[in-house]
């Protein structure tokens, strides 16, 4: 069996020498001589009659530090405990760049299928990610982040809130078709590193997949449709935590093709089970261990914010009476602000809070119509939208009755969100044409193409002609709403439910009702 441990003496651009313990100066020609060692060693391991067996932990995956001012950069060909041929079969040759040294703890994954929009909702989902981070051995095991996935910007965040060691993999989309074009990869990812380097102590920058032809090179079951971050999850971990699997989906498919090979069967699979959520027979009986989660492992009853257990019944505030001109009694006279979901941050919320209300299972990750609805009475604000056209953020309202909300609810798909809400706030017009609002004219699709300033304008329909948007009888006022500026008897509460009206009779001094059914 090769080992390039005995070949330490010999030149590095030699054929026969494995890439190891040579110090190469960035630059240009570095740059060069590394993309075409790199090709080299990978042509010479793909023919090499042992490369499916050869034992890389010694060397690291065929390790050069590579010179970088301020500090080292490593390369390798692969991880160390990796084999090359089984990174090919999944990846396909690669290079891969470190920030710094080569990291030698057991590499832990974290991998799910896609969340929907609302992350919120998947406090289940949060509570087995954070129970897998806090278990995590501190002295001998990392994480390992893939850029694009769908853990990884929460595996990233969990990492440095739990102080847990977390290697972060970049992995470049594409091929390289020879030396040049790796070398020009190289030089270009070492300038970013230098950009970054206060916040790439632990990253590792994969390489585009090298096309090397070789007689022997075995074309292998790549799962090409499967996205190429999915792949580098599953090929790179030494232990692999599945959070969610959905049924036929690429993550079920890798977690099957991953336990059917047999040189990662010392690579166990955990798939978390909580909150009644079982996990496919089928992938119990292909290799798949079970990680329960019980109530002593992660609390999963968060709650919401329409349950906290302080809104006790002596906290309530009474409301005002029910105004005689409202919008149900004078539909004509106000102007209805309906409130959806949030899906992210709120407006102005750095995403790292966000983050870590969610895994830290906070009430306040609540992002429900209720939840904005209770954050505008809160900070007595109603945000504008973010600008467009270089123009101001505004806020919309329409003129549609609030008696009519029940039955225009409809499910927008190119955005994916409904309209007509049944909770908001409504405003008595008056006082909004005093603010500045006006209503929006819509001029056929064509005329709005030409329009230079779009401000107060919104095209009748979509370039189809299916979709009618003169339903909707927007205002609009820009910039945000004041409602601390308001008169009492100017602003009303609208909401969905009864529970809701007595939920929000408690947190404002405005009127509060019920949208009606019809």
């Amino acid at each position: 069996m090769k080992n390039p441990a005995n070949a330490e003496n010999t030149s590095i651009n030699s054929d026969t020498t494995p890439l190891r313990d040579s110090i190469v100066p960035v630059g240009s020609a570095c740059c060069d001589q590394l993309a075409r060692s790199v090709f080299a060693a990978w042509k010479r391991w793909l023919i090499s009659e042992d490369a499916a067996n050869f034992d890389i932990a010694s060397n690291h995956g065929f390790a050069i530090p590579v010179d970088c001012c301020p500090g080292k950069m490593s390369a390798t060909l692969s991880l160390p405990r990796i084999l090359p041929h089984v990174l090919c079969e999944w990846i396909g040759c690669r290079l891969f760049l470190w920030s710094g040294p080569v990291c030698e703890r057991k590499r832990i994954s974290l991998v799910s299928s896609r969340l929907t929009k609302r992350k919120d909702l998947h406090s289940d989902w949060y509570s087995a990610l954070r129970t897998a981070v806090l278990r995590i051995d501190a002295n001998g095991e990392a994480l390992i982040s893939v850029d694009r996935t769908s853990t990884s910007a929460a595996v990233l965040r969990a990492s440095e809130l739990f102080g847990v060691s977390c290697l972060r993999l970049i992995v470049s989309e594409g091929q390289c078709i020879d030396e040049r074009e790796l070398s020009a990869w190289i030089r270009a990812e070492i300038h970013q590193s230098n950009l970054r380097k206060n916040s790439d102590a632990n990253v590792v920058r994969v390489s585009p997949e090298l096309c090397i032809s070789t007689p022997t090179q075995s074309s292998g079951d790549t799962d090409t449709e499967i996205p190429i971050v999915d792949r580098a999850a599953f090929a790179l971990a030494e232990r692999l935590l599945v959070l969610s699997c959905r049924p036929n989906g690429h993550i079920e498919s890798l977690t099957k093709r991953h336990l059917r090979n047999s040189h990662r069967r010392s690579c166990h699979v955990l798939a978390a089970s909580n909150n009644g959520r079982s996990i496919p027979a089928q992938l119990i009986d292909e290799g798949v261990i079970p990680w329960i989660l019980t109530s002593t492992d992660a609390d999963t009853d968060r709650g919401s914010l329409t349950s906290d257990p302080e809104l006790t019944p002596s906290s309530v505030v009474p409301g005002v009476e029910l105004l005689s001109d409202n919008p149900l009694t004078s539909p004509d006279d106000w102007l209805c602000h309906w409130t959806r979901p949030c899906f992210g941050p709120w407006q102005g919320q750095p995403v790292d809070e966000y983050l870590d209300e969610l895994i830290l299972g906070c009430k306040s990750a609540d992002r429900s119509g209720i939840a904005a609805l209770l954050r505008m009475i809160s900070t007595g604000c109603i945000q504008a939208s973010s600008p467009e056209n270089n123009h101001g953020g505004c806020v919309s309202f329409t003129a549609v009755p609030l008696r009519e909300f029940r039955q225009r609810r409809i499910f927008r798909r190119h955005r994916q969100r409904y309209d007509f809400e049944p909770r908001g706030i409504a405003i008595r017009r008056s006082t909004l044409v005093e603010l500045g609002a006006r209503p929006v004219e819509y001029p056929t699709f064509e005329d709005y193409q030409q329009l230079q300033d779009r401000r107060w304008y919104q095209p009748a329909t979509d370039a189809r002609g299916r979709l009618d948007w003169t339903t909707e009888r927007e205002w609009r006022l820009y910039g945000e709403v004041d409602l601390a500026t308001l008169k009492p008897t100017d602003v009303c509460i609208f909401v969905d439910s009864e529970d809701e009206q007595q939920l929000l009779t408690r947190h404002t001094d405005w009127t509060v009702f019920r949208t009606p059914d019809q």
